[in-house]
């Protein structure tokens, strides 16, 4: 981490920036899994869509746990990728809950969550805010 960034925390306007951000991230992993099936067409519909729903499903599971705990909003890696992989599949689970659980699309949601959370952590980590 640069060392400018010690013990300095996010604030949650920037957190919020850099959120959007990562949800690209998930967006990608997603699209390039369907790629083949969907065609280019069908991907660049399907990434907006993706990203919205990243981002939604961060700011309703991550942001407020951000706001209470400011020290997380610079995670390491591991924390980060961990974090991103539980949000996206929960956040996939709550909005396509049928009573059982498919494992394939969930282990491309929590890929999909694992590189929004890997992205976040790159982006948090090399952040330097300047005080107004």
């Amino acid at each position: 981490m640069n060392s400018a960034n010690v013990g300095r925390h996010l604030s949650l306007t920037r957190v919020v920036i850099l959120l959007a951000q990562a949800s690209l991230a998930g967006a990608l992993v997603i699209s390039l899994e369907t790629l083949p099936k969907n065609g280019a067409l069908g991907v660049a519909i399907l990434i907006p869509y993706v990203a919205l729903f990243c981002f939604v499903a961060a700011c309703v599971l991550v942001l407020p746990v951000m706001a209470v705990w400011p020290h997380l909003r610079r995670p390491d890696y591991p924390l980060a990728a961990m974090w991103g992989a539980v949000t996206a599949s929960v956040a996939a689970a709550l909005v396509d809950y049928r009573g059982y659980v498919h494992w394939y699309p969930m282990l491309w949601f929590g890929v999909t969550g694992l590189a929004s959370g890997l992205l976040y952590a790159r982006v948090a980590r090399t952040t330097v805010e300047h005080p107004s």
